[in-house]
């Protein structure tokens, strides 16, 4: 299980997307799996490779994105595979 916020994403080809995350609970492994939600569409990724930064990580994985930063300030929770969890949007103030 992991829960990570996503920096930046973008498309690399038709079908990979690079994620710039930093995790926030748990660890990321080559072949995990996480969804996002663009309104009501979910949409799929594994990791396939992840570059180590100081504070971040780059995950490289399967999966389309339909734009460049799409997912951007979205925080994800691995364990979770519906709205709002891995919702585009970010999570509203409180």
């Amino acid at each position: 299980m992991a829960q990570f916020h996503i920096f930046s994403c973008r498309r690399v080809d038709s079908t990979h997307t690079d994620f710039e995350v930093r995790l926030t609970l748990g660890s990321l492994a080559v072949g995990d799996r996480f969804r996002c939600y663009d309104t009501h569409h979910p949409v799929d990724y594994r990791i396939e490779r992840i570059d180590n930064h100081d504070e971040t990580q780059t995950l490289h994985c399967d999966g389309w994105i339909g734009f460049d930063e799409q997912f951007t300030e979205a925080i994800l929770d691995t364990e979770q595979s519906d709205r709002p969890a891995g919702f585009r949007y970010p999570p509203m103030p409180k």
